[in-house]
């Protein structure tokens, strides 16, 4: 392996929700309310309504967004999801156990109402999305993979509200990382753990940076989005240079897309979640793995050299 340039800073940017954290707890969720009507569907049935409503509420974020109204992307989830469960035929628990009415018929009454406000449907779905869980490789990319390689700067940008963010890197990586917005803040933690004999991936020197859409109101796909991130960790004087190599990472291919159009200079994705491609729409990425780890792992070997990581 060749070694890698010691004096390039690499920076790894990643999207956050569906590609460092998964869906499986509001998957979870929707099974417990809804089991008896989910009996007669494939086993992956819940997995679909789930994923429906992700992909609902981030296409109904960037329209309000582009269009000038932007709202945080939790008052989109709430507000798209009786609409999901309505499209999939699901039934009010109480009414589908009372049998009022078989599933698939169930409508709003004025297309207004929330047909799913007595069964607290909504409530306990939102309150899974606080609970999400590390995608496979994730915490072993961040705590292990990443820390070998020092003074790599890794970074979180998300559709999803910086408090929620905060709390799920908390739970995935414990409480000693550091989590900060700003390249300044990210480079004093790291040097900070460094003094004291420590890496990135240890004690006070662990930091991840973050950056919420929130911020400035402009959802992703915006390509102002990765330009204000590529304006946090590049150094305002100059652009990205061969001093500085920067990668956005998502499960989403139209994620890396943006970032690339934006200027990232380089995109790895993970297949765990569209499986394929689709590069007849936005092209091929420099990287592809299966889990969080592999896509570290090739980053670091595309950086130290290898030219086919693939």
């Amino acid at each position: 392996m060749a070694e890698h340039n010691s004096t390039a800073v690499v920076v790894v940017v990643h999207d956050v929700l569906g590609t460092l954290f998964s869906l499986s707890s509001p998957i979870k969720a929707l099974q417990s309310i809804f089991g008896p009507q989910l009996q007669d569907y494939p086993p992956n049935f819940a997995e679909l309504i789930v994923m429906d409503w992700y992909h609902e509420a981030q296409r109904d974020f960037a329209t309000l967004s582009i269009n000038g109204r932007y709202r945080p992307i939790a008052d989109v989830f709430k507000s798209a999801l009786p609409r999901v469960l309505l499209q999939a035929g699901l039934a009010p628990p109480a009414s589908f156990a009372s049998s009022v009415l078989p599933p698939g018929t169930f409508a709003s009454a004025d297309g207004a109402t929330d047909p799913f406000a007595g069964d607290a449907v909504v409530d306990k779905m939102m309150a899974s999305l606080q609970a999400l869980e590390p995608r496979p490789g994730m915490v072993d990319a961040f705590a292990s993979i990443y820390a070998s390689r020092p003074g790599l700067q890794i970074w979180g940008a998300t559709n999803g509200s910086l408090d929620l963010t905060k709390k799920l890197f908390g739970n995935a990586l414990g409480s000693d990382v550091r989590l900060v917005s700003s390249k300044e803040e990210l480079e004093a933690a790291q040097g900070q753990g460094q003094g004291q004999g420590q890496g990135q991936g240890h004690g006070r020197g662990r930091a991840v940076g973050l950056y919420s859409c929130d911020e400035d109101q402009v959802a992703k796909p915006d390509p102002r989005v990765y330009k204000t991130v590529l304006g946090r960790i590049v150094d305002a004087r100059s652009k990205p240079s061969s001093a500085t190599s920067t990668w956005f990472v998502a499960s989403h291919t139209w994620d890396l897309f943006a970032a690339r159009t934006a200027g990232f200079q380089h995109t790895a994705w993970v297949s765990y979640e569209e499986f394929y491609d689709s590069h007849g729409i936005y092209g091929t990425p420099d990287i592809v793995g299966k889990d969080m780890a592999e896509v570290a792992q090739k980053i670091l070997d595309f950086e130290d050299g290898k030219k086919d990581p693939k």
